[in-house]
């Protein structure tokens, strides 16, 4: 498809061509004028300088300023117009979101649930995430990959395990795995934890993609939550189960999560913005299992057999 001008960018362009024009024509006239008309060629001399500095000033300088004006402007009136009406503590948290020098998307949440066969009546489930974490100012911003898990739910059946983190990019990745000797876990508070922090470059390469992998033991009837620590724009869950297990996804915030297939999805997808403190929550059961079972049928959209 080929590209066109809007109105507007076609009249600035008339409007530099008239102004170079105009130069030129001066210029030349100035210098066809015998030298009897001293005055005139220099009065026109001048105007042709002039207008081939506006044309230039129009075609490049006043572009930036135009640009820096609006951008400014815009933050500017941006600290007034949201939520004018609102408490000043909430405005205050708004303003917050607006200042946010990172951003994430296109948040990948993978569930794979199994039965521990020595163990009846429990599941291991491995969680995977994937996600991109994209600078949006002018500038190096740090961002710090962190997970954070319970050392064990039930300690009777097994604990926790953090399995794997890393982040791809052209430059600054790292891969680190359980019992490569590269994981570095702490253990405080009855929590695992892992936290690698590196340098975002500004720019069109500003973006990386960070994952992680951990896995825990839960009953056969349970439920486990992703909960959002940052702005997150678009997020995918995708479950893998037995087929005697029935699974139903929720987020109370963000009730019209797409569920493909209908039938028995395993695909959950939200295009909008996931804010910090909201989360998604996987819920699943045996099926004939009575005891503690998930009311699944409140959300019948996301609900899989």
């Amino acid at each position: 498809m080929t590209p066109t001008l809007s109105a507007s960018k076609k009249k600035f362009f008339w409007f530099l061509a008239t102004l170079a024009i105009t130069a030129v024509v001066f210029g030349i006239t100035s210098t066809l004028l015998p030298s009897s008309f001293a005055l005139t060629k220099e009065v026109l001399s001048k105007i042709a300088e002039a207008f081939l500095i506006a044309a230039i000033l129009a075609a490049g300088v006043d572009g930036y300023v135009k640009e820096r004006l609006v951008e400014e402007c815009a933050r500017d009136i941006s600290q007034f117009a949201v939520g004018t009406l609102l408490p000043e503590e909430l405005r205050t948290e708004i303003r917050r979101l607006l200042r946010l020098p990172v951003l994430r998307k296109e948040y990948q949440i993978s569930y794979r649930i199994l039965p521990v066969l020595e163990k009846p009546g429990y599941v291991k489930c491995t969680v995977g995430l994937q996600w991109n974490v994209e600078n949006v100012t002018d500038s190096p911003q740090p961002y710090t990959h962190r997970v954070t898990l319970e050392k064990s739910y039930f300690p009777e059946v097994g604990s926790s395990r953090i399995l794997s983190a890393g982040c791809e990019a052209e430059s600054g990745g790292y891969s680190f795995r359980h019992g490569d000797g590269k994981l570095k876990i702490e253990e405080s508070g009855g929590l695992y934890r892992f936290a690698h922090e590196q340098m975002l470059p500004q720019g069109p390469h500003s973006t990386r993609v960070y994952w992680s992998e951990y896995e825990s033991v839960f009953p056969e009837t349970y439920s486990d939550t992703s909960y959002v620590l940052m702005p997150t724009v678009g997020v995918t869950l995708t479950l893998q189960y037995p087929e005697d297990f029935v699974v139903g996804v929720q987020s109370p915030t963000r009730t019209d999560l797409l569920a493909l297939p209908p039938d028995r999805p395993t695909h959950f997808h939200y295009s909008g913005v996931f804010l910090p403190g909201q989360y998604v929550e996987v819920r699943w059961r045996r099926e004939g299992s009575e005891v503690g079972q998930p009311d699944l049928a409140a959300q019948p959209a996301a609900t899989s057999k």
